[in-house]
């Protein structure tokens, strides 16, 4: 049960961490908030309260994560990225940050997006609110609020294909 915490590490009440995790410094975390085996949060991040990540997540530094959030096994968030209240990450889902030619394109997930397990959402990518993209899609534009998206590159063709079914 060996893990590496930096001093700086602060945590809320009923705090629970799996081993062999790696925390930076700087990094905070609320109430009750479980964080499973082999997790790595680098410096800054910031993690809300009621919170399940579970194992093999890494966090890219100085991400904010909400509170009631459920991260899945071997998802990834790059640096910057903001996740809101009640999000969800299925397993192996990637979040992803751009930095060519110095420019810092991070994405991010409003409140009660929901990210299949398998998904990519790109760099400068906001998931809105009540959102999905589904499973093992790649969302390479902004996905407005309470629409699904799935297929690569991710798209609500599905509503299409829904409407023609029903004759509208």
């Amino acid at each position: 049960m060996r893990n590496v915490v930096d001093e700086s590490f602060r945590h809320g009440q009923n705090f629970k961490i799996g081993s062999f995790c790696v925390i930076e410094a700087d990094v905070e975390v609320g109430d009750n908030v479980s964080i499973s085996n082999y997790v790595m949060l680098q410096k800054g991040t910031k993690i809300g309260n009621d919170v399940h990540i579970g194992p093999y997540f890494r966090s890219g530094g100085r991400d904010v994560i909400g509170n009631n959030v459920t991260i899945k096994i071997r998802s990834t968030s790059s640096p910057d990225v903001m996740i809101g209240d009640g999000a969800f990450l299925g397993p192996h889902s990637l979040l992803l940050h751009d930095t060519r030619q110095g420019v810092h394109t991070p994405c991010g997930l409003e409140e009660d997006a929901y990210i299949g397990g398998g998904a990519t959402v790109m760099p400068g990518v906001l998931v809105g609110k009540g959102a999905t993209v589904g499973v093992g899609a790649v969302a390479t534009h902004d996905v407005p609020d309470g629409k699904t998206v799935v297929g690569i590159p991710a798209s609500d063709h599905l509503t299409a294909i829904a409407r023609r079914r029903l004759n509208l």
